[in-house]
């Protein structure tokens, strides 16, 4: 046994010394990703290329929305609840502005559309957390949401080609 305890002290030294990741510095490398996504969106000009990078915008909003909400920092959760909005408001009128049909080629649409289902989700979970009087914000984020994702729903599945399709 006493041959191990050098290993084992050593051993721990090296754990117990190393740096640990602490959570701002991962902040701060999101804060540059979301920078990095900015500066590729301004220089994107393929519309659907423009709704991809404000779907990866938007996600990263919504990590700091979360945050911001377990932290108790309603300011900050509000503010980037509202660049949130603006960023998936974005992505969609980027897609609708291509005049594409999205029921033939969904590309891009698809995109948005499963990215807000599960952002729907997320903002819901971080309502639930918050008391009534602090909902306001993220359920108004929610019913934007909401709604843009319903509009994708209807221009990729038009009821009279859907039920055409569906008709024996």
């Amino acid at each position: 046994m006493t041959r191990w305890a050098p290993r084992l002290l050593l051993s721990a030294w090296i754990v117990c010394s190393a740096q640990p990741s602490y959570p701002s510095e991962q902040v701060d490398k999101r804060i540059e990703r979301l920078e990095k996504e900015r500066q590729k969106l301004q220089r994107e000009t393929d519309p659907i290329g423009r709704a991809k990078k404000q779907i990866k915008i938007s996600e990263i909003l919504m990590m700091f929305v979360t945050e911001a909400a377990a932290a108790g920092d309603f300011a900050k959760m509000d503010a980037n609840l509202e660049q949130y909005v603006e960023a998936i408001r974005d992505a969609h009128r980027s897609l609708m502005e291509t005049g594409r049909n999205p029921h033939d080629k969904p590309k891009g649409f698809k995109d948005l559309e499963i990215s807000l289902r599960r952002q729907v989700r997320q903002l819901g979970d971080i309502g639930g957390t918050l008391a009534f009087d602090r909902r306001e914000s993220v359920e108004k984020a929610m019913e934007e949401a909401g709604s843009i994702r319903d509009a994708l729903m209807k221009a990729m599945f038009p009821e009279g080609h859907y039920a055409q399709r569906n008709t024996p």
